[in-house]
């Protein structure tokens, strides 16, 4: 049983000095990746290796959900907080098994018919320039959507636009938890479209982008979530989880 828990949740290798968080190979672990994580394959040897049948899990610090998720994996009942609403947030989308993929799917093409002018815009690859020509460009197109230069040089103006237009459709769905879904596999996509990047601190890329293809990655991350999601049902794995602000 726990080797099959291992093979669902996450294929990643055990915890080194190269591998220290989630990634997006990492099954359910690696929905959204959090600079002060560690992996999920860590959590897994840790639980085992610590509790017993019976216990309940209390994790005060719980973040992106790891132990949360292990926890469940694991048959133990759990309890998280976190001082950040949004973190809670994706906590709970990692650790609710109790969706329906085929709904997810069909709320996902919905969402992307309705970008779809977006997207014919997006180029194919993320695109990137050097600083020099990245600041002269915001400095002669500035944009009141973006008058703050700082978050100008967090994020292209253009990427930025095209977050806007996709976080406004998902936040039309009437299911709060699809929605959560959804916005978590787009929050997944904001480092890598943006001009930041973990080395392990956060800090601005080398290069920055000019424009990415928000609404393809978004289609493929969420296409990725729910590939995970399938192997795990609420009946299977029936632990509670309460992940609360705090």
């Amino acid at each position: 049983m726990y080797q099959e828990t291992l093979k669902l949740a996450a294929p990643a290798p055990a915890p080194s000095s190269r591998q220290t968080t989630n990634g997006i190979g990492d099954g359910i672990f690696g929905w959204y990746h959090f600079i002060q994580d560690f992996t999920g394959q860590f959590a897994l040897e840790w639980l085992k290796q610590l509790c017993k049948p019976g216990d309940n899990i209390w994790e005060p610090f719980s973040g992106s959900g790891t132990t949360l998720v292990a926890a469940k994996l694991l048959g133990y009942n759990s309890t998280g907080y976190d001082i950040s609403p949004f973190m809670v947030d994706v906590a709970r989308v990692k650790t609710d098994w109790s969706l329906d993929t085929s709904i997810i799917e069909q709320e996902l093409y919905s969402v992307l018919n309705k970008v779809s002018t977006s997207k014919s815009s997006e180029p194919e690859v993320g695109l990137r320039i050097n600083w020099d020509e990245y600041n002269h460009q915001i400095d002669t197109n500035k944009s009141s959507y973006l008058s703050d230069k700082k978050m100008s040089k967090w994020i292209a103006p253009r990427v930025a636009v095209r977050f806007q237009e996709l976080l406004k459709v998902i936040e039309g769905i009437n299911n709060s938890q699809i929605k959560k879904f959804l916005r978590l596999a787009a929050a997944s996509i904001l480092i890598p479209a943006s001009n930041m990047t973990f080395r392990p601190n956060i800090c601005y890329e080398t290069r920055p982008h000019i424009d990415y293809p928000v609404v393809q990655s978004f289609k493929e991350r969420a296409l990725g979530m729910i590939s995970d999601y399938r192997s795990l049902t609420a009946d299977e794995y029936s632990a509670s989880t309460e992940v609360s602000i705090g």
